[in-house]
């Protein structure tokens, strides 16, 4: 069965999400370390914890995302 425009919209949208939120994160601590004078070292640095932070706020927002093995919709149908 084919998958319905919206859902194939869904898989397109929802990883360039994740990117633009991982982003996001990671220039707002690079922002906030450069308005606090930091050094260039400094302000790197926080640029790379603001990635990592990202990507487990984004690991902890989207669980299970990636593994579409059971959908609601899905469950409701096999009853």
């Amino acid at each position: 069965m084919e998958r319905s425009d919206a859902a194939t919209q869904q898989q397109q949208l929802l990883p360039r999400l994740k990117i633009a939120f991982v982003v996001l994160v990671a220039v707002s601590a690079g922002l906030i370390a450069a308005y606090a004078d930091g050094s260039l070292s400094q302000v790197v640095t926080a640029v790379g914890g603001g990635t990592l932070v990202g990507v487990g706020l984004v690991w902890l927002a989207f669980p299970s995302s990636s593994d579409e093995s059971e959908s609601p919709e899905r469950s409701v149908n096999r009853r």
